[in-house]
């Protein structure tokens, strides 16, 4: 049963992995922190499986230890936003277009810039909100790993997303 059960485990390592290392990243994390976390909540969700008990949502459940990690780590008291140059890349080619003169590279910086910017700004709880979201879980399983409700989470969403077109489209 063990060897099933660390096999289950490792699909889910492979899966999930690579995403719960970004989502820690833009949390604030540094490299070996994020992935001390992430390796720390697989750890826990195999001792959890071990134990006898059933995940119905696996991804769900790392993330809410990773949430409890950072919670318990003074390290996260202050934030500061990251993200993915790639994913700001992409977004700027969509507003932009893919035209390679320097007045559309330009362009883009100063989009970029003005992105991150905006993201950097935004109140802790809203920049976790907003990072959840883009990771996929819905509102109401935000709301439950928040303790709030879901009209909370999705109103300061809806803030965070607001302010971002704003800053960009100004």
């Amino acid at each position: 049963m063990n060897h099933d059960l660390a096999a289950s485990v490792e699909r889910l390592y492979d899966e999930h992995y690579q995403r719960l290392y970004r989502y820690m990243l833009r949390c604030g994390c540094s490299e070996s922190q994020a992935d001390d976390f992430v390796q720390e909540a697989f750890f826990r969700l195999f001792r959890f499986l071990k134990e006898g008990n059933t995940i119905e949502k696996p991804k769900y459940w790392l993330l809410r230890v990773l949430r409890n990690l950072q919670i318990d780590d003074a390290r996260l008291q202050s934030h500061e936003a990251t993200l993915d140059d790639k994913d700001l890349e992409a977004g700027a080619m969509q507003a932009f277009g893919t035209a390679p003169d320097a007045e559309t590279e330009t362009m883009k910086r100063e989009w970029t810039d003005a992105v991150k910017a905006a993201i950097a700004s935004l109140p802790r709880k809203q920049y976790e909100y907003l990072l959840l979201r883009a990771e996929g879980l819905k509102l109401r399983e935000i709301a439950d790993l928040h303790g709030v409700s879901v009209q909370t989470v999705a109103e300061a969403i809806a803030r965070a997303v607001d302010k971002i077109w704003r800053t960009t489209h100004e």
